[in-house]
């Protein structure tokens, strides 16, 4: 919780501490959400910037550049390169 609100913090930074939050503390995305005070939407939105592979991440070359739109962008296009 307290992450959360610094502004050095990227998107892709806050996304994997939400994807280990979830892992560690939570059962459920919902509740991790709850707790959080963020709508189930939004902290999907990070979780998916957290499953980006790693050479989509390195492309990017800075990660301060890499916002949740991507994830979600990229997320669609992976899920159909792999079908």
């Amino acid at each position: 919780l307290e992450n959360r609100d610094r502004e050095d913090l990227s998107d892709l930074e806050r996304a994997t501490d939400y994807k280990d939050a979830l892992s560690r503390y939570y059962r459920t995305q919902k509740e991790m959400a709850e707790r959080l005070e963020v709508s189930e939407a939004g902290l999907s939105r990070y979780l998916d910037l957290a499953a980006l592979p790693k050479k989509v991440v390195e492309a990017f070359g800075d990660i301060t550049v890499i916002r949740t739109i991507h994830g979600k962008d990229l997320k669609s296009l992976l899920k159909s390169a792999k079908d």
